[in-house]
């Protein structure tokens, strides 16, 4: 080869590498990864790669309640990560995932994560491992966590949950409304949930207007959340505890629903 820097790349269908997009927002791992090299007269270089056959995650969205599949917004940011720091970041739910094969498997969170997120900017709520121990309407509650998934060995496929709270919506007498709305809100007193300024809204819809009295269960990330019924441009809040209540684990203050990651300690 004549001296000078080369581009060197590896492709091979239904592989993948461990190299991320570039930083400082990787958002996946490449399929066709790439490393430049530079070549001098009278010596040699080298391009190492970690490039292999791609895993499969077959992706779930919260608990089942009631029997039921929660419903998930139109949007909606996960993020995938272990011990090497994200993997890969998408925009909308997915049902399935393909990954690099690590041993160690993944955890996932749910919604605009950063890694670092402040006591005034970012959004702490959606990540267990900022909720921290304490005791609750009475109940104490173990530190959050993140759920670790096991790794699929390459070119199988196996299960990965994303974790995230359930609210349940009773709509109202004479609903019209086809889109519901859990807008972020600041956390009420005595909930210890770390909070969450970004403060995003999530959108759902439905074919048809829901009836009154029908239950719809709506898959959110952890933190706290006021709930709204949207007809064209008006959005109509929803009352705590009579139209709105927590299908998992946290509390109702108010008109605002709390979705907690911790458990009993």
């Amino acid at each position: 080869m004549a001296p000078g820097t080369y581009t060197i790349s590896v492709n091979q269908p239904g592989y993948i590498s461990s190299q991320l997009t570039a930083p400082p927002t990787p958002t996946s791992q490449l399929a066709s990864p790439t490393q430049d090299v530079v070549v001098v007269a009278g010596g040699s270089s080298q391009a190492n790669f970690q490039y292999d056959v791609q895993a499969t995650y077959n992706v779930t969205y919260g608990p089942t309640v009631s029997g039921q599949t929660p419903r998930l917004p139109t949007a909606l940011t996960t993020t995938f990560l272990n011990s090497s720091g994200v993997q890969k970041s998408t925009s909308t739910p997915a049902a399935t995932q393909f990954l690099f094969p690590y041993g160690e498997g993944y955890s996932t969170v749910a919604g605009p994560y950063t890694p670092s997120p402040s006591t005034t900017s970012g959004c702490q709520s959606i990540d267990p491992v900022w909720w921290k121990a304490g005791t609750v309407l009475g109940v104490p509650l173990a530190a959050g966590v993140r759920t670790q998934t096991p790794g699929v060995a390459p070119g199988s496929s196996g299960p990965l949950n994303v974790p995230m709270g359930v609210v349940a919506i009773t709509w109202p007498a004479g609903n019209t409304a086809t889109t519901a709305q859990l807008a972020s809100t600041p956390a009420p007193s005595g909930t210890r949930d770390p909070g969450c300024f970004t403060a995003p809204t999530y959108t759902y819809t439905f074919a048809t207007a829901p009836a009154a009295g029908t239950v719809s269960y709506l898959a959110v990330p952890f933190g706290s959340y006021l709930a709204y019924s949207v007809v064209g441009s008006t959005a109509t809040a929803l009352t705590g505890g009579t139209n709105v209540t927590n299908a998992t684990h946290g509390e109702v203050t108010g008109n605002v629903v709390t979705l907690d990651p911790r458990i009993p300690s």
